[in-house]
């Protein structure tokens, strides 16, 4: 009998640690700013995160990428890897959150993979990208 309460403990504390502290996004996404994210991209690596900010395509990366608007004058832009949500396409120029697994690699930079976005305001910014 305490053997079995004993094992229903230690699943119980093992899945609450899981869901509290798991790097592939079982946890719900942390709010945190794009200025947070490019400045401190290794303590971010493999969290789940959420995100907020413009939409655009960076014609030299052939990427979409979400810009700071709300930054001191920096656009601090993350690549957005899309998944799902409205077609992303339709989105660029629009303000919106980006949820997903953040990701730091020295060579290609700062990106969110698996990402879900969604519109937050259907104000735009002029035409014309990066």
């Amino acid at each position: 009998m305490y053997a079995a309460l004993a094992v229903l403990a230690v699943l119980v504390i093992s899945a609450l640690f899981v869901l509290k502290h798991g790097e592939s996004g079982i946890a719900s996404p942390k709010g945190v700013t794009l200025h947070e994210l490019t400045t401190g991209p290794d303590f971010y690596n493999k969290h789940n995160v959420s995100t907020n900010g413009q939409l655009q395509y960076d014609d030299s990366r052939k990427e979409y990428v979400l810009i700071d608007t709300e930054g001191e004058g920096q656009n601090f832009a993350v690549v957005v890897r899309q998944t799902g949500g409205p077609p992303i396409a339709s989105l660029v120029g629009r303000v919106v959150q980006v949820q997903g697994i953040f990701g730091y690699e020295p060579v290609t930079g700062t990106f969110i993979d698996n990402a879900y976005v969604d519109v937050l305001s259907t104000a735009t910014a002029a035409p014309g990208g990066i």
